[in-house]
């Protein structure tokens, strides 16, 4: 009696141990994401029947005024806020502030927003102004869930809007996109508090054309192409609104040759740009601008800026707004050629 109390023993126990071979061989592929697991349910019991299949992200944005989305997002040596959008617009952003630690990043985890699958996006894109005046070098790192990672630095201009895309097909050659699970916005060892503005965060399908950098088009501007200093020119100078901007808006007039800048004039547009109609033509000007004297002979960038004046931490700033033309660099619209020449 006992020997066959023994045998059935013997032979669930081997059933058992079959089952469970079975079940291995069958969640090998899932196995990495076990602690993710456990730390989800720890969080919130209802994320087990999502767990063993990847979120998909395409066409998928994260919006900075829905609380659940900025929850999705972890800070390490950074703090994450939702402001006001800083262009006079109807739109929320997130500021992030990243101490000088060894490596703050702003991170999209697998245990808060599950493993998730960028196979259908077109790319990973987002806009984000630099409201310094030094350049920042943003990284960008991402890892699926067996640990393979991409990494990217990307250069944020001073006081710049810049729309990014990472295209998906460059990231596949290097991850399981099926299977993504880290995403971090990180500064490699900045040495002082730096912060980013962060707005269209997301996934966009193919086909689906991103928001425009900026809802102003630069439209052209009368300025002579040679120059003297000291003396002063007549200058005018065409605008296309995209949208309503909302607040009012300076027009800075400079000259750039390397990290030289040299302001020429600071105005405001006789019609504020709070009033300017979309898809009609602004024009401001003509009106007198000054070259600076003594100015070395040479070539130089004309930048024409629209800045609105926000308050900050360190005071009032003056934000850019970004032209809705990707032929611009930054904000130069012209060269301009400084000649010590009395003759034109």
């Amino acid at each position: 009696m006992e020997r066959k109390s023994f045998f059935r023993l013997a032979l669930h126990l081997l059933w058992g141990f079959l089952i469970v071979v079975i079940l291995l061989l069958f969640f090998r592929e899932r196995l990495g994401d076990i602690p993710g697991l456990v730390r989800r349910l720890r969080r919130d019991p209802q994320a087990l029947v999502s767990v063993f299949k990847p979120r998909d992200m395409a066409g998928f944005g994260f919006s900075p005024a829905d609380p659940d989305h900025q929850a999705a997002w972890r800070t390490s040596g950074t703090r994450l806020e939702a402001v006001d959008g800083l262009w006079g617009e109807d739109e929320t952003w997130w500021r992030v502030t990243y101490r000088p630690t060894g490596s703050p990043g702003l991170l999209l985890l697998d245990e808060t927003m599950g493993v998730m699958d960028w196979r259908g996006a077109e790319s990973l894109s987002f806009t984000v102004y630099n409201p310094q005046t030094w350049q920042v070098h943003l990284k960008v790192k991402v890892k699926d869930t067996a640990g393979n990672d991409f990494q990217r630095g990307i250069d944020l201009p001073p006081l710049t809007r810049t729309a990014v895309a990472i295209p998906t097909r460059d990231l596949a050659d290097r991850l399981d996109l099926g299977r993504v699970g880290y995403l971090n916005l990180f500064l490699w060892r900045p040495s002082s508090v730096t912060d980013l503005y962060l707005v269209d965060l997301g996934f966009p399908a193919p086909g689906r054309p991103l928001a425009p950098a900026g809802p102003v088009k630069f439209m052209g501007l009368r300025f002579p192409s040679t120059v003297r200093p000291g003396e002063r020119v007549e200058a005018a100078f065409y605008f296309i609104a995209q949208r309503e901007l909302g607040d009012d808006h300076t027009l800075l007039i400079r000259l750039r040759r390397g990290e030289e800048i040299f302001l020429l004039s600071q105005t405001d547009p006789p019609t504020p740009t709070s009033r300017w109609r979309p898809g009609r033509l602004a024009k401001v000007g003509p009106f007198e601008v000054g070259v600076p004297p003594g100015l070395d002979p040479g070539r130089y960038g004309l930048e024409v800026i629209l800045a609105r004046s926000v308050p900050s931490p360190r005071g009032v700033e003056l934000i850019f707004q970004t032209f809705d033309n990707p032929e611009i660099d930054g904000h130069r619209v012209a060269e301009i050629i400084v000649t010590d020449s009395p003759e034109m």
